[in-house]
């Protein structure tokens, strides 16, 4: 959201029919739109302005925002120690 933003890139990549790897372009981990009103994963209001995750398929946020979440719902599985702090109430 700055001026000259700074993204990392991840290399694409498909596997062919033989096995065979093919990489095709660079694209953004995660990219943050600001007061941009296209269709996007998410979108929250904060001081004012409109941040969104957009909706596009030369990014990988949708991906990033998945593997976030299952690596968030496996602290959730009964028997998991959670980080410390924490209190155990048997």
């Amino acid at each position: 959201m700055q001026e000259n933003p700074e993204y990392i890139y991840v290399r694409g990549r498909k596997q062919k029919l033989n096995g065979d790897f093919e990489s095709y372009g660079e694209y953004p981990i995660l990219l943050i739109d600001k007061n941009n009103k296209e269709k996007a994963i998410a979108t929250i209001a904060y001081d004012g302005n409109l941040y969104s995750i957009p909706d596009k398929p030369d990014t990988y946020s949708a991906y990033s925002f998945n593997l976030l979440s299952q690596f968030f719902n496996l602290t959730k599985v009964p028997g998991f120690v959670p980080p410390s702090p924490f209190v155990l109430i048997k």
